[in-house]
Order: C-alpha cells, then structure tokens, then sequence
C-alpha cells in the first residue's frame, strides 16, 4: 500500500514504535498492542496489557511451532485462542523470596 504525500502532510499519519514488554515497563501510552506466544505468562502480561490509557489489545500468534517440532521440542497446542490466553496468563513466572519458604530444621534446631 502506497500512501500519498498529500494524506501524510494533512497530519493523518502517526508513527509508532515497538519495544519489548520490559523495556516499556513504567511506560503510558495511548494504546498498546502486544504480541503473545507460547512464551507468554502472567506478569509479562500484566506489564504489557497495562500501558494503554485508551486500549490495550493482546494479539496470539497461533498454529504448531514447526521448528520446535522438527528439534524435537514438547508442543502443546490448543485450537481455541481465547483458551490458550487464559491459560497462558495463569502461568506465573515469579521468583520466591528466601524469606517466604519453609524453615530449615538443622539437627532439630528450627531456623
């Protein structure tokens, strides 16, 4: 698609850049749009899905991962888009803190 100079110097045209979900962390913008893939999970999500004042949308990239496949990588894959979101969003990724496990018995001394 070919645009006419006449139609971007009226000002219709506005550019836009992308950037990783962390990189825009922190980051307002009118509207977000995020890719999302196998790799997707819950706080990515949240920092991605949290950027637009106006509109936030989540595109999936969807079908099997042939190269996974042929390297002999596990594939799941589930056809409905709306089901792998959810799934996908439920998966947390964040680290414990040492605080926050179970106390260490020593000989019978709890610490």
């Amino acid at each position: 698609m070919t645009l006419p100079v006449s139609y971007m110097s009226a000002g219709h045209l506005t550019h836009a850049y992308a950037m990783t979900g962390h990189k825009a962390q922190g980051m307002t913008t009118a509207r977000c749009f995020a890719l999302g893939d196998d790799t997707l999970y819950k706080e990515w999500g949240y920092t991605a899905l949290s950027r637009g004042r106006k509109e936030n949308r989540l595109y999936l990239v969807g079908g099997h991962d042939l190269g996974r496949e042929e390297v002999g990588g596990a594939v799941s894959y589930e056809a409905d888009g709306k089901v792998r979101a959810i799934r996908a969003l439920a998966r947390s990724k964040s680290k414990g803190l040492a605080s926050d496990s179970s106390p260490v018995v020593v000989r019978g001394i709890s610490r």
